[in-house]
């Protein structure tokens, strides 16, 4: 259970969604829904194995990646009022919802995927799938729209995204319909 401002947050719903093998990597990708937020894990499955392949990682995993429930990389989707959204990125919500109906807005807070090795491998984009997956329909924006930054790898996965997805906005100004 996730605790709240309003107390504990009883409506949690979690999937795992099969483990695929990239590169000799073996990953699952686990989603917890709540009311107003989605979490979604990457678990690395065969990680001690795999990194030990890695350059430099001869010397062995630290103990806190050892634990079977460690998350190799985390996404963060927060439901978002739209008096929070900074203006320049309502006209992109507004253009969405002219054109796919008024939906729920959601930010992506934090995307982290916790080593350099796991990069540009589509994993982060995987991630970002599996969130929207978990509260279609509904329009998505960056953490840089809800008053937060977005990296520069975090926007080219928004680039990627907009091929996608309907779409408003360039840069870190984006917004999705999922």
């Amino acid at each position: 259970m996730r605790q709240t401002a309003r107390g504990l947050d009883l409506r949690r719903v979690v999937t795992r969604f099969a483990a695929t093998k990239l590169d000799g990597l073996q990953v699952e990708y686990r989603v917890e829904k709540y009311s107003d937020e989605v979490v979604v894990r990457l678990i690395v499955l065969n990680r001690e194995e795999w990194y030990r392949q890695q350059p430099g990682w001869s010397r062995g995993l630290p103990s806190d990646m050892r634990k079977p429930d460690y998350a190799d990389g985390e996404l963060v989707l927060k439901q978002i009022s739209t008096s929070k959204i900074r203006d320049q990125c309502m006209s992109n919500v507004q253009d969405l919802w002219d054109r796919e109906g008024q939906l729920d807005v959601w930010v992506v807070r934090s995307v982290l995927l916790g080593s350099t090795k796991l990069w540009s491998r589509g994993l982060g984009k995987e991630m970002y799938l599996k969130g929207f997956k978990a509260i279609s329909p509904a329009i998505v924006t960056s953490d840089h729209c809800g008053g937060g930054q977005t990296s520069p790898s975090a926007k080219r996965v928004w680039e990627s995204l907009k091929s996608a997805y309907p779409h408003s906005g360039t840069g870190d100004d984006v917004a999705v319909k999922v």
